[in-house]
């Protein structure tokens, strides 16, 4: 009995090896197969966790090992028919339907039986597909597998029988024969399956042959296990030779298409085609990557070239812009005494009228002169600007009061938000549209039109535009077009730079600032611009980081404070004071310096607004004497341009902003009561109010 069980136990033990062989060597063919790496790597855990749990059964209890099995083997059959690539129904109806038969055998027949007939229904099906697979191809592997898994079929269905006998000879006997087909399953079928599946296996059976394989192997089935359960251990010796033979059959069908047979170096040319084609393939994969990547730096190579291109424009313009600055300050500095003694001439007693009359030619001359300075100044930036949320249709809505043409015809969406100066902006604008309408007037169209479309948009990605590049996120974009006869394309790259002009054949003239000074405040604003232009016509679109409309409380209010408003421009003052009166603030106003000055001496004032660019008193002087006279008293600078110096050093002295001259009436008002509102939060000493 003590041999009998060795038996058994040895038996065992070449089932768990076989289940365990064929594990493994399907794990290896998951890395050379590319194709069924997915479906090679399950089949092959499966097979190691099914040799795992018989070699743990006794570790567990019988009911837990049974409903393994059966778990097992129905996952076994599902990943054979998605080897094969049935459809997805069919994998997942067997992965569900053999646990439903393994449980409804198990409510009636005990444990024992269910398992074995799951088992036997798993290499059913698994027969079946070979055979399927056979019949499609002729293949070798697929014959031997469907053939040795019938008999694996049969030899379960029956190990229940075996097991009630309580033999230890049949049992022993059947273990071995279910060890012995596994194990000749594994190495003259499994090893060849993968290469077939590939359809690299050359090795065909004829339809004869694979009958007389198919009988042959079965026929012996029938006298190994049967006898037994029928006759008992008296037909031991007919099972034993049953047994012999039928892997004799096995061994005669491999030895007759031995010479085909190819795993890897049994046939070298076949071997080497593979590997050749395996390389050309990859040769094409990596041409092509190649190509993909040349076309990517080309590309990058492009970029960085039009980078390039726009940094050296910004370069130019930048160089170009400060050295009009300095320029332009310098200029300032001389003509402002000369303004000074022209303004002591006027006065003079003695002066004859026609020394009046020539030192007010030479003043308009000296205001058209300080009118360019001015430009020069603001193309350098050297202002301070004063910047708060702005509603592009208040913009657009003075822009149609500059130009109340019938050319100019607006669209798109105006309630959108900005942070800016309007006085800025509009200038931008204003010289875009003073451009556009020149173009269409003399443009050789019928119908000649200017067009001005707003909008907001969401850029995802880096954009490339003529003047800069602007990261992904929201922007207002404002696109003015003409239809004149568009800029010539060896004039395009020049038009920003300051003093370049197209306005010299007689139609009009111009500074050649207007541009530069545009893409100067556009610069401030953190935005920039595109251009486009054809014969047919040109579009400048001005695009500027777009804001969230503000909340209710920041809404313009007034009060009852008193404001000094200073201009040398009466036009602007009839403006803001009837701005500033509806906002409920009482109003004086002065039309120079000295005017100012003697206002103050006399009267009560809580804020002070001024333009430096007084006749009779530089603005300095102004605002160092508003200061001697109303020490603490709150100064808004309203000019066109100021110097880095003097900005410093009226903040210094105590001024609270600066608005860039002339601002619109929603950013005087807004100004105005911030830097009052401030006012109220500190202590009040001394003769704060002119007391």
């Amino acid at each position: 009995m003590s041999l009998l069980s060795n038996v058994s136990d040895a038996a065992a033990w070449g089932s768990l090896a076989a289940s365990t062989a064929l594990g493994a060597y399907m794990l290896t063919q998951a890395f050379v197969a590319s194709k069924l790496r997915a479906q090679f790597s399950l089949f092959a855990v499966i097979c190691l966790t099914i040799a795992l749990t018989d070699a743990t059964h006794r570790m567990v209890g019988e009911t837990q090992y049974e409903i393994l099995r059966i778990l097992l083997w129905a996952c076994s059959a599902a990943s054979l028919l998605w080897i094969f690539e049935y459809r997805i129904s069919t994998v997942t109806g067997a992965l569900f339907a053999l646990p439903l038969f393994g449980a409804a055998t198990w409510f009636f027949f005990g444990p024992t039986l269910a398992a074995a007939l799951v088992v036997s229904t798993s290499f059913g099906i698994a027969a079946a597909v070979f055979s399927q697979h056979y019949l499609s191809l002729r293949g070798y592997a697929s014959l031997v597998l469907a053939v040795l898994s019938s008999a694996l079929a049969l030899t379960s269905a029956l190990e229940f029988a075996v097991l009630e006998m309580r033999s230890p000879l049949a049992i022993g006997l059947t273990y071995a024969h279910y060890a012995i087909t596994m194990l000749l399953g594994v190495i003259f079928g499994w090893v060849y399956l993968p290469r077939e599946l590939r359809g690299t296996s050359p090795v065909e059976v004829d339809l004869r042959v694979a009958v007389g394989f198919t009988v042959a192997v079965l026929g012996c089935e029938l006298f190994i296990v049967p006898p037994l359960l029928i006759f008992g251990e008296h037909t031991v010796d007919v099972s034993l030779a049953m047994l012999v033979l039928q892997p004799a059959a096995l061994l005669f069908l491999y030895f007759y298409h031995r010479d085909r047979l190819v795993i890897y170096t049994d046939n070298v040319r076949a071997l080497l085609e593979e590997r050749t084609e395996s390389l050309r393939y990859m040769q094409r994969q990596l041409a092509r990557q190649n190509e993909i990547q040349a076309r990517k730096l080309v590309e990058q190579a492009e970029q960085l070239n039009a980078k390039a291109a726009v940094i050296e424009r910004q370069r130019r313009l930048e160089l170009a812009a400060q050295t009009a600055g300095q320029t332009a300050h310098d200029i300032q500095n001389l003509v402002s005494p000369i303004l000074v003694h022209l303004d002591a001439l006027s006065t003079a007693v003695s002066a004859s009228p026609a020394s009046l009359e020539r030192a007010l030619l030479i003043r308009r001359q000296l205001e058209l002169l300080l009118e360019l300075n001015s430009q020069l100044l603001a193309l350098a930036r050297r202002g301070k600007l004063e910047q708060r949320p702005l509603c592009l249709s208040d913009i657009l809505a003075d822009l149609q009061k500059l130009f109340p043409h019938e050319l100019i015809h607006y669209s798109g969406n105006q309630q959108i938000w900005v942070q800016g100066s309007a006085a800025q902006l509009l200038r931008a604008f204003a010289n875009l549209v003073s451009n556009a309408i020149e173009a269409a007037t003399h443009s050789t169209h019928s119908k000649k039109e200017v067009r001005i479309t707003t909008g907001k948009v969401y850029l995802t990605n880096t954009k490339r535009c003529h003047l800069g590049f602007l990261a992904p996120g929201d922007y207002v974009f404002i696109e003015i077009s003409d239809n004149g006869s568009g800029i010539p394309a060896d004039q395009i790259d020049r038009i920003f730079e300051p003093f370049f002009s197209r306005k010299n054949e007689g139609k009009s003239s111009g500074s050649g600032l207007g541009l530069s000074i545009t893409a100067a405040v556009m610069e401030d604003h953190s935005g920039t611009i595109d251009l486009r232009s054809d014969p047919d016509g040109t579009t400048f679109t001005l695009y500027i980081p777009a804001i969230a409309s503000p909340s209710q409380n920041e809404e313009l209010s007034g009060g009852e404070e008193t404001i000094l408003f200073v201009d040398h421009d009466q036009n602007n003052i009839q403006k803001y004071e009837e701005a500033l009166g509806n906002a409920g603030y009482y109003v004086v106003t002065a039309n120079d310096g000295r005017e100012a000055l003697q206002i103050l001496q006399s009267e009560h004032v809580d804020l002070l607004v001024l333009d430096l660019n007084t006749s009779s008193r530089k603005g300095l002087e102004t605002v160092f004497g508003a200061i001697h006279l109303r020490p603490g008293i709150r100064t808004i600078i309203h000019s066109e341009t100021i110097s880095e110096t003097d900005a410093l050093a009226l903040r210094q002295f105590g001024v609270s902003a600066f608005l860039t001259r002339p601002a619109s009436i929603a950013e005087i008002l807004f100004t105005c009561r911030r830097i009052l509102d401030e006012q109220e939060d500190l202590p009040r000493t001394g003769n704060w109010h002119g007391r």
